[in-house]
């Protein structure tokens, strides 16, 4: 299974007028008015910068360590990584990856931010993000049980290429507390490929009862530089540096969308028109391991609409097929159904993919292969447009002042836009004491002629802010209101047919919105760069979607408050999540990753959280009353909570049972979670 994995060349595109992008390769040519995707190239100095790895003081870990990425999103599985590392863990950077999930490397922080940001280019190069391993308890093992490290490597896949300069480093620890290096690759040569390496752990000295593994990058510190995505990591004894096969399938990549054009849409314009905007099916696709032979797998596929909690059917269901022990990116796939949907209902549709691997917990003792068997995607038909799946792989703009960046879409019948929603991505440089105009157009070209008219309908000019999380959308009415808190997103009536919404620059640094490269909104991007508008026009390997979303809510709320207004409680139910269950003293709550708005609202999500939640109450199962959490208890706990700041909620004084954890939300909206203290 060795390089399963390719990806085209990325290579440097020039069209009339200046037009250019670029995936740092070797160019230092300087173009005045440029659409840039980002990063930029430039050369840059040593800035070493140490990750604060926090230690959480568990049991060492026992062999085997195994690890696919495939339970956690955002960061880490916290039961067998140290916190903090500044890893991103998603399913979104990789080209045709081994298994579902990678951890990606670049010089943002697990909060999405620079490691090293200012109102200057930074040009500072040094350690970024760092992986590092639990305890593991190596004592009772000698270098006679052939002990191997294996994992998948991608240079960049949907990212930045790592420069010769970079480097990817394993380390171990030895057992006087040493870190020594294992293994390490450079950047440079352009090779995208998934590569597996097998590590012998020979040494006398790495086996001890606090052994550790970790990956370290060196790049760019200054944005979403310099990017490795790494997979599938195995460590175990009694291997060899030809055991590189695993008898498993595993899904490989997220299932697909219900929408042809749109990621997402609202639903009066979906309903108008169903069966343009309605694909014809979803996909996924799966890898399987074994190298040789043949297995005997079948999936199913199912939907359910999350706002109702209606299940929508199946719509696969195979009978056991053979694939080849080499199979590589073996599509599987199911129809979509018209008739199943809710008529005129917004809709936020779940789909997934169940595979029936044959996979189970005696491959690798003790874990359960078939955690990659499914895959899902969540398609949001509800009241705002958007092209882009909610990751930014890259950030694109223009470099010139009054330069301009506008996205087409299409309305079924008149609307009232409300609002629009954008991430601004962080590189190279703040540029937060700066502004920029948001921008909506009725025409950017005379439909008679072709002739460029720009017909504005509205303007607003707003402060640059940067979200304090990844991926996260910035609403213009909230960064509009920062200076003016009387400002209101004006409702903004526009007639069926073409609308398009942008910015303009105000200054020749460019302000960079997120662009996701995993979706191709090709002849919707528009730019400007003086007197002409263009047509965005890259080739294959540099196709994706701006981050900016026009959103049509009715009560000028955001699409989170809609959903809310529609289903509360069962939004409640779906999306906070209580960890570890069993637990011991304490237990923890965050927001699911793997859910309703893991992608698009997780943030809206967090905000709501801190913002409503009143009182928790323990109860036994009896209903009686055994501890309380106070408003103002609350409130303090709640000021810095985030996925990577859970809120902690105290059992040591309860005696081992089942107990209930009831939250109160105010107006009469409750969740109630079962948790088991050993």
């Amino acid at each position: 299974m060795n390089n399963i994995i390719s990806k085209k060349n990325n290579n440097f595109l020039y069209f009339p007028l200046f037009l250019c992008i670029f995936f740092l390769q070797n160019f230092n040519s300087f173009v005045n008015a440029q659409f840039l995707i980002s990063p930029n190239q430039t050369f840059y100095k040593k800035n070493t910068s140490p990750n604060n790895i926090i230690y959480m003081g568990k049991p060492a870990l026992q062999l085997p360590f195994f690890e696919d990425f495939s339970l956690y999103q955002g960061v880490a599985d916290t039961t067998i990584w140290e916190k903090n590392g500044g890893t991103y863990i998603n399913q979104y950077f990789g080209i045709n990856n081994p298994s579902l999930g990678m951890a990606t490397f670049d010089g943002l922080n697990e909060q999405g931010q620079p490691y090293n940001f200012s109102t200057v280019v930074s040009d500072a190069i040094g350690l970024t993000d760092v992986l590092q391993s639990f305890l593991i308890n190596m004592s009772a093992l000698t270098p006679a049980d052939s002990v191997y490290l294996s994992f998948y490597y991608q240079k960049a896949g949907l990212g930045e290429m790592p420069d010769v300069v970079d480097s990817l480093v394993i380390q171990g620890k030895d057992n006087l507390g040493n870190w020594t290096r294992l293994w390490s690759q450079t950047g440079g040569q352009r090779n995208t490929d998934y590569t597996q390496v097998m590590i012998p752990i020979r040494q006398s000295k790495y086996f001890h009862n606090a052994f550790q593994f970790r990956f370290q990058a060196y790049g760019r510190q200054s944005g979403m530089y310099d990017v490795w995505n790494v997979d599938y990591i195995y460590m175990n004894k009694n291997r060899s540096s030809q055991d590189i096969y695993v008898e498993e399938i595993a899904t490989t990549k997220p299932a697909t969308g219900w929408l042809k054009k749109y990621s997402a849409m609202p639903a009066p314009h979906f309903w108008l028109n169903p069966t343009v905007y309605l694909a014809d099916k979803f996909t996924s696709a799966i890898n399987n391991f074994s190298g040789v032979g043949f297995d005997v797998p079948s999936y199913n596929a199912t939907a359910k609409e999350i706002i109702s909690g209606l299940n929508l059917g199946f719509f696969a269901s195979t009978s056991p097929f053979i694939l080849a022990g080499n199979a590589q990116q073996f599509e599987i796939t199911a129809n979509t159904n018209l008739s199943a949907l809710p008529l005129n209902k917004k809709m936020i549709i779940e789909s997934q993919f169940l595979v029936n691997s044959g996979d189970n917990s005696t491959t690798i003792q003790g874990i359960d292969l078939r955690r990659n068997d499914i895959t899902r995607n969540t398609t949001y038909i509800t009241d705002f447009f958007a092209y882009d799946d909610g990751t930014a792989e890259y950030g694109a703009g223009v470099n010139q002042r009054f330069g301009k960046c506008a996205v087409r879409f299409f309305l079924e019948k008149p609307d009232t836009l409300t609002d629009i929603r954008v991430h601004l991505t962080k590189f190279e440089k703040d540029l937060s004491n700066l502004s920029v105009n948001f921008v909506v157009w009725q025409q950017l070209f005379d439909p008679t002629n072709g002739i460029n008219k720009d017909s504005i309908i509205y303007k607003v000019n707003v402060p640059v802010r940067y979200p304090n999380l990844r991926n996260q959308l910035l609403s213009v009415d909230s960064l509009k209101r920062i200076f003016t808190s009387t400002f209101r997103f004006p409702q903004l009536r526009l007639p069926r047919g073409i609308f398009y919404i942008g910015w303009e620059q105000t200054t020749n640094d460019r302000i960079t919105v997120g662009y996701d490269m995993n979706s191709d909104a090709t002849g919707e991007i528009f730019f400007n760069t003086g007197n002409l508008w263009q047509t965005w026009q890259p080739d294959a390997t540099q196709k994706g979607a701006l981050m900016i979303r026009p959103i049509f809510s009715k009560d000028n709320l955001t699409p989170l408050e809609n959903i809310f207004t529609t289903n509360k409680n069962n939004a409640l139910q779906e999306n906070i999540i209580l960890f570890p269950n069993p637990a011991k003293d304490e237990c923890f709550v965050k927001i699911s990753e793997n859910n309703v708005f893991s992608t698009n609202y997780k943030n809206d999500f967090e905000e709501f959280f801190k913002n409503n939640l009143k009182e928790i109450r323990i109860l036994d199962l009896e209903g009686r009353e055994k501890s309380i959490i106070s408003k103002e208890i609350l409130a303090k706990n709640l000021e810095n909570f985030s996925n990577e700041n859970p809120l902690k909620i105290n059992l040591v004084n309860l005696p081992s049972g089942v107990y209930l954890i009831k939250m109160d939300f105010g107006k009469g909206n409750f969740l109630t979670k079962k948790v088991v203290k050993n």
